[in-house]
């Protein structure tokens, strides 16, 4: 694939002299902007599939990127500037805000990864649970970036809720038959406990 640009060169009184053209190669800029357009769009359909984004924060410049993932899991709509920090840390619970403010600071200033799992509060008042990972990128000794990850877990919470509720109730009702339960994150129905 070939790009090509055309331009008039004119003399001093303005007449024209010449046309002046410039031919590239292009193909192999294009087949990386298709792949890289490929990879944008898988990495989407993973997260959408996943329920997981991705997030940024420079500390040079105080750019905050998000993945669409991440805004969904706010309850966002996608935007050109990310929300700061702080905006993010301000739709946590009660509860959660505190320790995912403190464990933002160490990763920022010392650069302590984490990984915590935490209530979020949608604008619409919706509550999710949410397992955020952090990390930090060093140079020459220093934090310079933070990234990481966000999971809704609110299904996994749920489902894991039900489970200990259910194994519960089986001990009552079985107390002296000896029977023990393990629970594990994994996801049974009801006719898989009872038998």
């Amino acid at each position: 694939m070939v790009s090509s640009r055309q331009a008039l060169a004119r003399g001093d009184d303005g007449r024209p002299l010449a046309i002046i053209e410039l031919n590239s190669d292009v193909t192999e800029r294009k087949r990386a902007e298709a792949e890289l357009a490929h990879v944008k769009r898988l990495l989407e359909r993973t997260e959408e599939i996943s329920n997981i984004g991705g997030w940024e924060y420079d500390l040079a410049t105080g750019k905050t990127t998000w993945t669409s993932a991440v805004y969904h899991i706010f309850g966002l709509e996608p935007a050109p500037v990310a929300p700061e920090p702080a905006a993010a840390i301000a739709a946590y619970d009660a509860r959660s805000a505190p320790i995912i403010d403190a464990a933002f600071g160490r990763l920022v200033s010392d650069g302590e990864p984490y990984d915590l799992e935490l209530g979020l509060i949608r604008p619409d008042g919706e509550h999710r649970w949410v397992r955020v990972i952090g990390q930090a990128v060093l140079e020459s000794g220093h934090v310079s970036r933070v990234f990481g990850n966000i999971a809704d877990v609110t299904e996994r919470n749920r489902h894991e809720r039900w489970l200990r509720r259910a194994h519960d109730e089986l001990e009552l009702a079985q107390p002296d038959r000896g029977a023990r339960f393990v629970l594990h994150r994994t996801w049974f129905g009801r006719d898989d406990l009872v038998g």
